[in-house]
């Protein structure tokens, strides 16, 4: 059976952004032998899910590359990714030298998690033009092939309708080969349908196992089209403890400010999140509760064909005790050791 890989959502935004928290959940998810270490990229700290729950002032958020940059010399094994760059916010071949250089730091761990960008707030704030759903999923096809002709091609001409390269070089090349995988953030249909084909992995926020099913056959046929296999990963929104009522207890002020639900409604049901003001709407799941309780939902992406699971901890103030519970207790029966 394909390794199953385990990764934490690093806790860059939120009471918790300081580098010696962040510092000490690296460290704690590479002492306990988790594979992945993810920093999110948003020019403001996450806000809730509804804009009703909105505040005035946005969380604290540390930027995703420096933060991840800072992090990977004190480390050894794990691999990091982004979760996910917003491609409208740089230029590719910017992009692709600020990857280049992160791999040669890492000695090649790193994963180029990508999307479209969706904070209207984050672009107008910065200054950067807010273009609907078709620009910034075309700018992000575009992107994506400016990064791989650069990473793999001495010189790259591009005349694309919105970036255009001439004679352009990137030196030196990346220490993985080809390149970094890219994986693809998102789970809209016309965003998976037109942008899959073009990556290594998808990488949804944590739908539940119902919504995952339903788009896994875009998957495959994007794996069809581009004749090679794509990596099937989820963030997880997770909270472990050693019983499901203080499981759910530790996490539902967090999750409440979050969603708008108690935990309890967000683990049974799934959240309701409107995609496009038609009505397009998907449900983002949970996974709370004592270790077995977790084992049984996990098994169950797990025959979806998920191999990689990113654990996005509430509290984020929680992560490094629940990393442990999940390696001591989870993650050994899930890999069948």
């Amino acid at each position: 059976m394909e390794e199953i890989k385990f990764g934490v959502f690093l806790p860059t935004d939120g009471p918790n952004s300081t580098y010696e928290f962040n510092l000490q959940v690296a460290w704690t998810a590479e002492k306990y032998g988790f594979d992945s270490a993810w920093a999110c990229d948003h020019l403001y700290g996450s806000q809730p899910l509804l804009e009703e729950l909105r505040k005035e002032r946005t969380p604290d958020i540390l930027e995703c590359w420096s933060i991840l940059s800072a992090l990977a010399p004190q480390t050894k094994k794990i691999t990091f990714g982004t979760i996910v760059i917003a491609i409208p916010y740089r230029n590719p071949l910017l992009l692709a030298k600020i990857a280049t250089t992160f791999d040669a730091i890492t000695g090649g761990r790193l994963i180029l998690g990508v999307g479209i960008g969706r904070s209207k707030d984050e672009f107008l704030g910065a200054g950067i033009p807010w273009e609907n759903f078709q620009a910034r999923k075309e700018r992000t096809k575009e992107a994506i092939e400016i990064l791989e002709r650069l990473w793999m091609e001495n010189e790259v001409n591009y005349n694309g309708k919105y970036y255009k390269l001439i004679k352009s070089q990137l030196w030196p090349k990346p220490v993985q080969t080809p390149h970094p995988p890219i994986w693809l953030g998102g789970f809209g249909y016309k965003l998976m349908t037109s942008l899959l084909k073009y990556v290594e992995g998808w990488l949804p926020p944590s739908l539940t196992p119902e919504e995952y099913a339903r788009r896994i056959p875009l998957v495959n046929a994007s794996a069809e089209e581009r004749g090679k296999p794509i990596e099937m990963a989820l963030e997880c929104y997770t909270s472990i403890s050693s019983n499901y009522d203080l499981a759910l207890e530790r996490c539902d002020e967090s999750i409440r400010a979050f969603t708008g639900q108690s935990a309890e409604h967000v683990a049974r049901f799934g959240v309701p999140i409107r995609l496009t003001k038609k009505g397009e709407e998907v449900r983002l799941g949970m996974v709370i509760g004592a270790p077995e309780d977790c084992i049984e939902r996990l098994e169950k992406y797990l025959k979806l064909g998920v191999k990689h699971f990113i654990l996005h901890f509430f509290p984020t103030s929680l992560a490094p005790e629940e990393i442990k519970l999940y390696a001591e207790k989870v993650i050994p029966y899930l890999k069948g050791e």
